[in-house]
């Protein structure tokens, strides 16, 4: 029995290892991200993933592979890029992301969408987009619907964040904002990385690099938001009672952190790293879309773009008010 298991297992993960493999290299060919190929192709195939003999794979790799690639991904947090941009840029990202995860909070409240959806949506908004929405998802508490909202959240804002990529530059212009200025609303606004850079250097190459240096700053609070989501989860577990097991794997991302800022490694080690826990993100979602129930996903989807809308829309309002008026 244990030897089938493990066949099981091993079957599940060839599985979601050669369609994320497939998606890594069709991004190069016909230029859409490689997260929006292996969705796709993970919410298609779902009948498959859920067969006997590989659903126990698939299901090990939505959990072990995805929190190995967030603790990879610590590697990328620097301190001395965070104090680069000053206290001013610090307290900006702060509130704009207080702001837009109590907003995904009301929202919830309200009924508009579930509980998870709304810490999700404002998380990701507010940090990394598809990033934070996986490692956020991984210390909030199971149920038959976390994976598939994490999917909603993940489609709702890779969608707003390419569409504010084409849209935030002709803002700038419009406002005529200085490069820096410029890099540091691309930065505090825009949810992937990749588009919040590729909106920067369509200003200019110092609004590039600012723009970078100022989404590092919002990836670095994704440690005290994966925190306060897990005492959140456990606080209502335990119905008040101060009960904290931290999971491993936050535990070795808060070292991988630490081991970068303390410990000079190389450049190239470095990128490796991080490109390797981005791949591993890659491999995970495409597992979550293979655990996924398509009808779901199509019932639910309507108010999760609605919120993800607000959110952007809220993101973008604070950082433009604070850099034209305070």
């Amino acid at each position: 029995m244990m030897k089938g298991y493990i066949h099981n297992i091993f079957r599940g993960v060839f599985l979601t290892l050669c369609l994320s493999g497939a998606a890594y290299m069709a991004a190069d060919i016909i230029h859409i991200p490689a997260m929006v190929i292996a969705l796709i192709c993970g919410i298609a195939l779902s009948f498959i993933g859920s067969k006997p003999n590989v659903k126990p794979g698939v299901t090990w790799t939505s959990v072990y592979i995805l929190q190995t690639g967030i603790v990879l991904l610590g590697f990328g947090i620097s301190f001395e890029e965070i104090a680069a941009l000053g206290l001013e840029t610090l307290c900006l990202i702060a509130l704009s992301i207080c702001m837009v995860i109590s907003f995904g909070v009301l929202a919830s409240k309200l009924g508009i969408v579930g509980k998870n959806i709304g810490l999700l949506t404002g998380g990701a908004t507010a940090i990394c987009g598809a990033s934070a929405a996986m490692a956020l998802s991984s210390v909030l508490p199971n149920n038959k619907s976390k994976e598939n909202d994490l999917l909603l959240t993940i489609i709702a804002t890779t969608t707003f964040s390419s569409i504010v990529m084409i849209l935030y530059p002709y803002i700038c212009h419009y406002f005529n904002l200085s490069s820096f200025d410029a890099g540091v609303f691309l930065g505090a606004s825009i949810h992937n990385v990749p588009q919040a850079v590729g909106a920067g250097y369509i200003v200019s190459p110092e609004a590039g690099e600012i723009a970078t240096l100022t989404k590092l700053i919002r990836v670095s609070f994704l440690l005290p938001v994966m925190f306060f989501f897990l005492l959140l989860s456990k606080k209502n577990a335990a119905h008040g009672k101060k009960h904290l097991k931290l999971p491993l794997f936050l535990v070795l991302f808060f070292i991988a952190i630490v081991l970068n800022n303390t410990i000079t490694l190389p450049d190239i080690y470095i990128e490796n790293t991080i490109k390797v826990g981005k791949f591993l993100l890659l491999v995970a979602i495409t597992a979550i879309g293979l655990k996924s129930d398509p009808r779901y996903l199509l019932k639910s989807s309507l108010p999760v773009l609605l919120i993800v809308m607000v959110e952007t829309a809220l993101l973008a309002g604070i950082a433009l008010t604070a850099l034209l008026y305070i």
